[in-house]
């Protein structure tokens, strides 16, 4: 039986942990957006919020949905817009959500993106809370041994008759994989890595719920 020289043995075990590592290692990290940054693990997921006194105060009981973008709407918006509508249902009593909030604005003849028009829709609809979630970017990279695909993400809880804010948070979710290969039988597995994430048609609905479940974490339930 042969056995693997040393040097061959150490290279294979390398890759493997540097495929294993990042996964193994992951975790989730909140902080206020007011404190100094944390001290995090350099795989460790991020999010920062803030939670104000004018939450308690108001204790919103209905929220419409609005998206933030320099683009227009989107499959991938609105897989985002889905996923935060499906996750406010659980902490809070109604929510409008984008599609209904945008025939409804139509329909009043108001936009949602000024102030004037916010009150209007407010009063009309009988709901006073408005979950804006900005789009900040969708990147979709693929560099043939490594593939990152991720959104970046503000998310904003306001009253519509006062503009103030009771809530926010801000993440980046991402998926990625592949490496840069140590010897020619890294390659195949690199090429493999990031191909997956590429061919994932699924990945960015999966990121969408990541990130809207880790952004609403923080904010109490209402309901």
């Amino acid at each position: 039986m042969r056995f693997l020289s040393s040097g061959r043995f150490a290279l294979i075990s390398l890759c493997f942990l540097i495929w294993i590592l990042p996964a193994a290692c992951m975790q989730t990290s909140y902080s206020e957006i007011s404190d100094a940054p944390q001290r995090t693990n350099f795989f460790d997921r991020s999010v920062e919020f803030k939670l104000y006194r004018e939450f308690f105060q108001f204790a919103p009981e209905c929220v419409v949905i609005s998206i933030r973008s320099s683009h227009a709407i989107n499959p991938v918006s609105l897989l985002i817009a889905r996923s935060f509508e499906r996750y406010l249902r659980d902490k809070i009593k109604k929510v409008i959500g984008l599609r209904h909030a945008v025939k409804l604005s139509r329909k009043i003849g108001v936009s949602l993106d000024y102030q004037e028009d916010r009150i209007i829709f407010a009063n009309l609809s009988k709901c006073s809370f408005l979950a804006e979630i900005e789009i900040r970017r969708i990147e979709d990279t693929f560099l043939f041994i490594w593939a990152n695909r991720s959104i970046d993400l503000n998310f904003q809880l306001l009253c519509l008759l006062t503009g103030k804010t009771l809530f926010k948070s801000s993440h980046t979710a991402k998926r990625g994989n592949g490496g840069i290969p140590l010897s020619a039988y890294a390659m195949p597995i690199s090429l493999a890595q990031a191909a997956k994430v590429t061919g994932d048609r699924e990945i960015f609905l999966s990121l969408a719920d990541d990130a809207a479940r880790r952004m609403l974490k923080p904010l109490p339930d209402l309901r």
